[in-house]
């Protein structure tokens, strides 16, 4: 098991949400304590995608 200790709920909320989106291994380190084998797993399962957006003279009218 692991436990942190928040004194504010939006923190906590964001730090389960953040730890359920690891693998399986990742949350097997944490929880057994092992930081140095946890920074070195990937962040296999967190994602960020960036959308840009080009706006052309077309899409706004002004040809």
């Amino acid at each position: 098991m692991h436990v942190e200790e928040f004194t504010d709920i939006i923190e906590a909320i964001s730090r389960e949400k953040q730890i359920k989106g690891w693998s399986r291994r990742k949350k097997e380190a944490i929880i057994a304590g092992d930081y140095e084998e946890l920074v070195k797993l990937p962040f296999d399962k967190l994602r960020v995608t960036v959308f840009t957006h080009r706006v052309t003279k077309k899409a706004t009218g002004l040809e």
